[in-house]
């Protein structure tokens, strides 16, 4: 492919870019990090799916946004306090 043919990309997506870039370095190192793994049962796997299919997002976004509900649920909407570090 030559260079003629190639679009060049536009402001939209190197905007995107970049901000993915900027959340990535935003990350704690991966050593920080715990790893989980989780045994649903199928009623509960069943209704991520549903989720995902509702706000047409992928599962892995879907089981976040679980996550983030039921966080703020329990303890409430974050205060821009606890959002810095």
């Amino acid at each position: 492919m030559s260079e003629e043919d190639q679009k060049p990309e536009n402001d939209t997506v190197q905007r995107r870019r970049k901000r993915q870039q900027v959340r990535l370095l935003k990350l704690r190192d991966k050593e920080d990090r715990v790893r989980i793994s989780l045994r649903l049962e199928a009623t509960v796997d069943e209704k991520l799916d549903q989720l995902a299919e509702l706000r047409g997002l992928d599962r892995n976004t879907a089981i976040s946004l679980a996550i983030a509900q039921d966080w703020i649920a329990c303890f409430g909407p974050p205060n821009a306090h606890s959002l810095k570090r």
